[in-house]
């Protein structure tokens, strides 16, 4: 009887240890999620999102064309200012991707449709927000979906965002892409800012 007891107390510690360990476990698959997704997403905007870049992404194909031009680019070492007007999104982002891993540096994508506010002041506060990110953390700036602040029909204020990202521009001292689709995509004196690769 007291051989059978014990075995019935050792079974439960068995048990008991095991659902430590699984619990052990989950918590920590939960805690590489939860840090995986702030590496994706800044939690302080809705208009913004850091993407690590790796080592593999300087062997992302590119087509010959942009790649001998960017390759150029980099070569002279100076801030650079880019516009990206494949009509396919992805083909732009990797471009800014292979670029920042280049220049061994992250990326800092920015959706400026989201970013742009009907309310006064409020584009050029979130484009600070940006501005100011990007420089704490050394990161190239890519805007995304650029016509949304640089469309030639335009509003007042979004005509005084225009202005405040360009000015901007100019003080950063990193590289800034912004992409859209065609180049006719934004003003023809906002595009005199930036070099089109294609």
């Amino acid at each position: 009887m007291y051989g059978c007891n014990r075995l019935i107390v050792t079974g439960f510690i068995y048990i008991s240890k095991k659902q430590v360990m699984l619990k052990n476990i989950f918590i920590f698959f939960c805690l590489c999620f939860y840090t995986a997704a702030i590496a994706q997403v800044d939690n302080n905007t809705t208009f913004a999102r850091y993407i690590k870049i790796l080592p593999t992404d300087s062997l992302l194909e590119l087509k010959e064309p942009v790649k001998n031009q960017l390759t150029k680019l980099i070569s002279i070492k100076r801030p650079q200012r880019l516009i990206f007007t494949d009509a396919d999104k992805n083909v732009n982002i990797t471009n800014g991707r292979w670029l920042a891993a280049r220049q061994k540096q992250d990326l800092y994508r920015v959706n400026l449709s989201s970013l742009v506010s009907k309310y006064i002041g409020e584009t050029e506060k979130n484009l600070e927000q940006v501005f100011n990110k990007a420089e704490e953390k050394n990161w190239v700036l890519f805007f995304d979906e650029a016509d949304a602040l640089f469309g030639k029909r335009t509003t007042e204020k979004e005509s005084s965002g225009q202005a405040y990202f360009l000015k901007r521009i100019k003080e950063f001292k990193g590289t800034v892409i912004i992409s859209c689709s065609g180049e006719n995509c934004i003003t023809k004196t906002a595009r005199q800012n930036f070099i089109t690769v294609k």
